[in-house]
């Protein structure tokens, strides 16, 4: 079963605790959070550690969350997507920690999930250039 919990509380470890529970499994065997930019990603991991702590959790911020009940880019939005046993888990995937370039990450990241996964039927890519803050040189160049 994959279950999705949401919440708009201002406080970081609140909205994450509701989410979860949202979700409406006993039993999270992966777990993926999207959270509002007003979110502090230290309280998120602290949160994740103390309320999942057998969990793997990935995730990332956002600019705004759009489900089927709701939408809202208020900065306080939180998402979970919680997978539990009995439903076949994705395949987590990084890229090479040596790759130096946007095409070398990317290259990397291609060839480890056709390597993994030869019979992929889709891919969910979370993709995060930190090799630049912003405005990265190829932003300056536009």
């Amino acid at each position: 079963m994959i279950s999705v919990g949401f919440s708009l509380d201002y406080d970081t470890k609140i909205a994450f605790y509701n989410s979860v529970s949202k979700c409406n499994i006993k039993r999270i065997s992966l777990a993926l959070v999207f959270a509002g930019s007003r979110h502090d990603p230290s309280s998120i991991l602290l949160a994740a550690k103390e309320r999942l702590p057998d969990v793997p959790v990935f995730g990332g911020s956002v600019a705004g969350i759009v489900s089927r009940d709701s939408a809202d880019y208020s900065g306080y939005e939180m998402t979970v997507v919680a997978f539990t046993d009995g439903v076949d888990l994705p395949t987590i995937v990084n890229s090479d920690p040596n790759a130096s370039t946007d095409d070398a990450i990317g290259d990397s990241l291609g060839h480890a999930a056709i390597n993994k996964h030869k019979d992929l039927h889709s891919i969910i890519l979370f993709y995060t250039c930190l090799l630049y803050t912003s405005p990265s040189p190829r932003d300056r160049q536009k």
